[in-house]
């Protein structure tokens, strides 16, 4: 244990103590002292603004360092210290509080250790919001010019703990465990890294609960992603949406509350929330389902309503999942649509007119039926009605020629043989 004596700086004549667990104390101050010829100790426990004019030290062991000094006109009334040497502890008789000895005497006796009276402390200036506590340089230095008006930690006047209007620190550690803060402009900071400037990479921390990716100002803080399965609702980290929103998301990152929209291909299609998007695996929602090419994301859900399968999966109409069999065999009332890779469908018969069905929803015609236009599927299969491209029409095909049949029409559509 350290005991150290420091002198408030509205009071010369005061010696108050505290202690200072640091074993590098005694070379911290040595250090300081001769290359500044004034006095300067470790406030990272005190409060308010100290003005050290000296720093003994008490070593381990029993071994004991006190701190001199000497004045130029050995008149004793505390003139501007000359000499800062170091040697064996001397054994006069402690000085009262309130009393005052020549500065040639040894300015510390080591005894009991007392704490100093917490002094009253100093006004900061007007800081950015977003600081730690900031504490002052001593009196007698100055904060770095990136502090601006801002303030710095005592121990490091490079260190600023707020800025200037404008301005925001960016504080935390470096690898070695050393701290750092400037005042900048704007922050980036997402998982725990600062993005960009000359402490990218350095890390940071959002003040925002369950923020992942926040960016920070003078004017406050913006979260831009959320972590932890919360979803982001206004700029901030939601544990759930409002009943008439959508969820999106099935990571534990990048969760939203939205409008209901349709997700296709994982783009929403709602041009006012352009948005990347996953349909839900219907079974846990909390993973995407790889089958499924679109899906509604209505409200109070999160996306399970598939409508469109892809890789040669059938939709079940009834229950929105890509699970049917190739043949929609045990299922009533639907007939096996399938045209190409995407789209397959155990659903209720229908017509496709012009790529559309009855619903509105896009549709193919087989092409084994050739250039039809309108067709049918039904329990019977898939059937043309109507032939384009100066297609005839016959056996539900669409054909060059009708053979020994009677060509019927001189239209591009609708020629039939008969």
């Amino acid at each position: 244990m350290v005991l150290a004596c420091a002198l408030i700086a509205t009071s010369v004549t005061a010696k108050e103590c505290y202690e200072d667990d640091s074993d590098s104390y005694c070379t911290r101050a040595k250090d300081n002292l001769e290359k500044n010829k004034t006095g300067t100790c470790d406030e990272s426990d005190l409060d308010g603004v100290y003005q050290c004019s000296f720093c003994p030290c008490s070593c381990l062991e029993g071994k004991c360092g006190s701190l001199k000094w000497t004045d130029t006109d050995g008149g004793g009334d505390g003139g501007e210290p000359t000499d800062f040497p170091f040697g064996e502890a001397e054994t006069e008789s402690p000085t009262g509080v309130g009393e005052t000895r020549s500065p040639t005497q040894d300015m510390l006796d080591i005894g009991e250790p007392f704490l100093a009276p917490t002094p009253v402390p100093t006004p900061s200036p007007t800081s950015s919001p977003f600081t730690n506590n900031p504490t002052l340089a001593p009196s007698d230095e100055q904060c770095a010019k990136n502090c601006g008006d801002g303030t710095c930690r005592s121990d490091d006047i490079n260190v600023c703990t707020s800025c200037s209007d404008g301005r925001v620190v960016a504080n935390g550690k470096y690898e070695d465990g050393t701290r750092f803060g400037r005042c900048v402009k704007s922050l980036a900071c997402r998982a725990r890294k600062i993005l960009s400037g000359p402490l990218t990479n350095e890390t940071c921390k959002c003040t925002l609960e369950h923020c992942h990716y926040c960016k920070r100002t003078s004017e406050g803080e913006v979260c831009n992603r959320c972590r932890d399965g919360w979803y982001m609702l206004n700029d901030i980290c939601v544990e759930d949406c409002p009943p008439a929103m959508t969820k999106a998301g099935t990571n534990l990152f990048g969760r939203q509350c939205l409008d209901p929209f349709t997700c296709k291909s994982g783009r929403s299609l709602n041009e006012e929330q352009a948005t990347g998007c996953k349909c839900a695996d219907p079974d846990d929602d909390s993973k995407p389902d790889a089958d499924c090419h679109t899906c509604e994301f209505e409200a109070g859900k999160r996306g399970q309503k598939c409508t469109r399968c892809r890789s040669n999966k059938f939709l079940n109409t009834k229950t929105f999942t890509c699970d049917a069999p190739a043949d929609c065999d045990g299922l009533d009332n639907v007939i096996p649509y399938k045209v190409g890779s995407y789209g397959a469908a155990c659903r209720a018969p229908f017509t496709c007119t012009s790529k559309r069905d009855d619903q509105d929803e896009k549709c193919k015609c087989s092409k084994t039926l050739g250039k039809c236009v309108v067709c049918t599927w039904g329990f019977n299969g898939n059937n043309c009605i109507t032939c384009g491209s100066n297609k005839y029409l016959k056996d539900g095909k669409c054909v060059d020629d009708c053979g020994l049949l009677t060509p019927v029409g001189d239209q591009k559509t609708g020629r039939e043989c008969k």
